[in-house]
């Protein structure tokens, strides 16, 4: 791929590098745009693309956009190794903006009808475009998300985390025809309607709860979301303890952000049942899923990640007693 740079003046790109090799499909046969944030995670992006590139969907069909998000380096190394295997572009924003940013960065400059927002340290299933496609038929004007499985299996924080994510998901997700939130790290959207609410909102600082904001507005604008169970991608990422607590507390962190921007909307989300009830049922929940040893272990984490939740919210809230902070124990850097 021969890079070239330009200045781009579009309102949600303003003063960004692009850097590109024009498609050789044509734009009227491109249904998904598949849109990938990266922010110093070459070795992720490379596996990432691995995975695209084996994927069982028409070329012709399909484009892939990478955002760097300000990395010192961009990984243009990378996507020049995948030009002869897959139409991939690579656009270079020069100051770290955050995913919500990157994110609307790759929407505009998309040209599918639909797109499908994959993170960096993911890698699809062969049949993930397939399964999206397949639902996107059933439901074309839905948000579309799939399914998140554990790529580091042997870590216990990543299994952690895996549990209570599919935990809220069959939460929040029972009616898979009328879902409540998805992960942006597999989420797929017409593109014409991203835009037109807005995309992300580039005001949450951190990777946590915008993509929970997205789905407010989107079913607040009266849109449906949609589960395609089958659309599968593993993240890949395993996990220290420091990293399990980092992870959850930035969680929090951006839930803070989301009561706020849900205030400044005056939305209330209703509360589905008791709060012990709902947190009861999540630190049980290994024991359906796990066995042996392991069990406790989990049920612990699981304890952790909450902990670490409301340490990061009302830290950002700046209300937490300082002696409550994990700085304080010297768990987070």
């Amino acid at each position: 791929m021969n890079v070239r740079h330009r200045m781009d003046h579009e309102p949600l790109a303003s003063g960004m590098l692009c850097a590109a090799s024009p498609s050789t499909y044509a734009i009227s046969d491109m249904q998904f745009s598949i849109v990938i944030p990266t922010f110093q995670r070459k070795d992720d992006l490379r596996a990432c693309l691995r995975g695209i590139a084996q994927l069982d969907f028409p070329r012709k069909e399909f484009e892939v956009i990478v955002v760097d998000d300000g990395s010192p380096e961009a990984p243009t190394d990378v996507v020049n190794a995948y030009e002869s295997d897959l139409p991939v572009r690579l656009i270079v924003v020069p100051q770290n903006g955050g995913p919500a940013h990157a994110r609307n960065v790759g929407a505009r400059h998309a040209n599918g009808e639909y797109v499908v927002l994959l993170d960096d340290d993911c890698v699809p299933e062969r049949e993930w475009l397939t399964s999206l496609a397949t639902r996107r038929r059933e439901f074309p004007e839905a948000v579309i998300g799939g399914v998140l499985a554990n790529g580091a299996p042997d870590s216990l924080c990543a299994e952690a985390s895996q549990q209570l994510g599919e935990f809220l998901y069959r939460y929040y997700n029972a009616d898979v025809d009328n879902a409540g939130w998805f992960m942006s790290a597999n989420l797929a959207c017409p593109r014409t309607a991203f835009l037109a609410i807005g995309g992300f909102d580039e005001s949450f600082p951190l990777a946590a709860a915008e993509d929970r904001d997205f789905c407010d507005r989107w079913r607040e604008a009266g849109r449906r979301l949609v589960m395609a169970p089958h659309a599968i991608v593993r993240h890949m990422r395993s996990m220290t303890f420091r990293q399990f607590w980092k992870q959850h507390r930035t969680y929090g962190r951006g839930a803070r952000h989301l009561h706020l921007a849900r205030g400044k909307r005056q939305v209330a989300i209703p509360r589905r049942e008791p709060l012990v009830a709902f947190y009861f049922r999540l630190l049980c929940a290994p024991l359906a899923h796990s066995r042996g040893m392991r069990t406790p272990v989990l049920m612990l984490l699981m304890l952790v990640s909450q902990l670490a939740y409301v340490s990061g919210f009302y830290a950002e809230d700046g209300t937490l007693p300082k002696a409550l902070t994990p700085q304080a124990r010297g768990l987070n850097a």
